[in-house]
């Protein structure tokens, strides 16, 4: 896909020697994330749509965007970050909506163990201390359409495997895999630009 239109803070924190994390570095990627979000909403077409990817680090955001952008068409743009407060949405959420961009959010519902798990499947410089993701798990507040959003879709994903974090290996009641959660409403369903201050 187009990685204009794939847009995470993380992905600012790149360099030569690997993913560099700072206090200093990370608010800048911020900034250029906002940014670039800015202007791939407005070269957008009257179709683009924003998809805010959210859930705890190591849910697997990334991965349901590098498998779902093909079905979800050329006009998405996607927003992936952990976002676990209501308060750390709205940006995103203003930017879509200054430009007429409806905004569709995607939870990728992970439970604890299983983005713990994940996150150690990480190259060394990608993984998030530990404590991080048990923090963001414990403030993450469920997102809703009183955000916002024209669409709240709830993704469960896959279990770890048994091993250092003691979880069986079976999926749980009610989650689905990539290919089966309703893209074709999620891209046809949501309407095209919505007026000046939707939501």
């Amino acid at each position: 896909m187009d990685i204009t239109k794939h847009i995470n803070p993380d992905h600012y924190l790149e360099t030569e020697q690997g993913r560099l994390f700072t206090p200093e570095r990370s608010a800048a990627a911020w900034e250029l994330a906002y940014r670039d979000l800015d202007k791939a909403l407005s070269a957008g077409s009257p179709a683009t749509k924003l998809y805010v990817v959210v859930g705890v680090q190591a849910a697997g955001k990334s991965s349901w965007i590098q498998q779902n952008a093909a079905a979800l068409g050329g006009d998405a743009v996607f927003f992936d970050a952990a976002l676990p407060k209501t308060v750390h949405r709205e940006r995103a959420i203003q930017i879509a909506r200054s430009h007429g961009v409806p905004v569709v959010c995607i939870w990728l519902k992970a439970d604890l163990q299983t983005a713990l798990w994940r996150n150690t499947q990480r190259r060394a410089d990608h993984q998030v201390p530990e404590q991080a993701i048990r923090s963001v798990f414990a403030m993450f507040e469920p997102p809703s359409e009183q955000e916002g959003f024209a669409v709240v879709h709830i993704d469960d994903t896959e279990p770890a495997p048994s091993g250092p974090w003691g979880r069986a290996s079976s999926r749980p009641s009610g989650s689905r895999p990539a290919g089966d959660c309703g893209l074709a409403s999620l891209r046809d369903g949501v309407g095209r630009r919505r007026p000046l201050g939707y939501g």
